[in-house]
């Protein structure tokens, strides 16, 4: 049976459902080897975050301490220690399994921008991305035999009507204006409540701050530009996990997220580069002139409210945002190399285009978009 958060389980049945499922399939695709290249690990990438974004969900579900019967060959009970059935001992099993699975996200994730961020990479870049990457590997496998990660995930839960507090929980999931999951909600009001009082709360409370940001390819700037694009990833996570959610989820999804160019590639000119980044402009706001026409006004004077609309809109954003980030890595790799005549026209890109988008998202009315959403979920 499919899970379904329309069967009324409980948050703890939830996790059970989907934790081990997402965690099983990241797993399976860790098989990098000496020849893998760059463009080859999207899929496991994007694999590893899912299985940490449905962590996050259910941290609060998750005990801190772990004991699991020894898979091996049994002993005699005279020969049987207490550490014969327990994982190794750790501070808190769920902050070790997330910091693994964030690590290789974040080391997949630099090797995987050689390909995709518009830089003319070396074979020695390659090969020292690779490494680490191996590395990480390594450390994940032998981490997941010590610490029993496969039934920490599946046995690991709380008593049900109980939950437990995580070193370093993730601030774009619970949390946010003391958000926590309540024992008398189901799985789904659960779900809802931290969309609707934690995440989109977040996010609306962050938009004015993020467009007053200039110089986004600076420090501090685009660590709050990154984050703020981590959590409109974090809305879309639970949503695209849980599409039940929001009311008429089935129905044919919004333009908008087709009508943006293609991402570039690591052949790419900056001449053609800048071109895109022209045409990304007039993209953005013809797609938000196609917007205002759809939306409009009720007989009551309400702002019409589609909330498939604003999810795709929503889509829109997190990859605009991305692709800006893509060119704030060129600007930071050529810097790095000192080669600053690109540097300087990565640079030029990544104002250009911020510029773009952020009149797109008044336009659009980014805030509006969010409570739009806020208002059609349901439990």
């Amino acid at each position: 049976q499919t899970p379904s958060v329309e069967n009324r389980c409980s948050f703890w049945d939830l996790a059970a459902r989907r934790v081990p499922a997402a965690f099983n399939e990241a797993t399976s695709l860790v098989h990098l080897t000496a020849d893998t290249g760059p463009e080859e690990v999207k899929t496991l990438r994007v694999s590893l975050l899912q299985a940490r974004e449905l962590l996050d969900i259910f941290a609060a579900a998750y005990n801190t301490s772990f004991y699991m019967v020894e898979q091996a060959q049994p002993r005699s009970a005279a020969h049987q220690s207490p550490h014969d059935l327990m994982a190794e001992p750790t501070s808190d099993h769920w902050f070790e399994l997330r910091k693994d699975l964030d690590a290789g996200y974040e080391v997949l994730g630099n090797f995987q921008d050689l390909a995709h961020s518009l830089v003319n990479y070396t074979a020695q870049d390659v090969v020292d991305a690779r490494e680490r990457c191996l590395a990480w590997m390594d450390t994940f496998s032998l981490n997941s035999l010590r610490f029993g990660y496969p039934a920490y995930v599946q046995e690991g839960l709380c008593a049900s009507g109980s939950f437990c507090k995580h070193q370093h929980e993730s601030k774009l999931f619970w949390g946010y204006k003391g958000s926590q999951p309540s024992e008398g909600l189901s799985g789904a009001a659960n779900l809802v409540h931290l969309l609707r009082d934690s995440q989109l709360t977040q996010l609306v409370d962050n938009i004015t701050h993020v467009m007053s940001l200039e110089d986004i390819y600076l420090e501090p700037q685009h660590n709050q530009f990154h984050l703020f694009r981590k959590l409109s990833r974090s809305v879309l996570a639970v949503l695209e996990v849980f599409p039940e959610l929001l009311s008429g989820h089935n129905s044919k999804q919004h333009h908008s997220e087709q009508i943006m160019p293609a991402e570039g590639t690591a052949e790419e000119s900056w001449a053609v580069a800048t071109l895109r980044s022209w045409l990304q402009g007039v993209a953005v706001w013809w797609d938000s002139q196609l917007h205002h026409q759809k939306h409009g006004k009720g007989k009551d004077g309400r702002e019409i409210c589609d909330a498939r609309d604003a999810v795709s809109v929503l889509q829109l954003l997190f990859k605009n945002l991305g692709q800006i980030n893509n060119k704030i890595f060129a600007y930071q790799f050529y810097k790095k190399r000192g080669e600053l005549e690109v540097a300087e026209l990565a640079k030029h890109t990544v104002n250009k285009e911020w510029a773009a988008v952020r009149l797109w998202m008044v336009q659009v009315k980014l805030n509006q978009q969010a409570s739009c959403i806020a208002s059609s979920l349901q439990s």
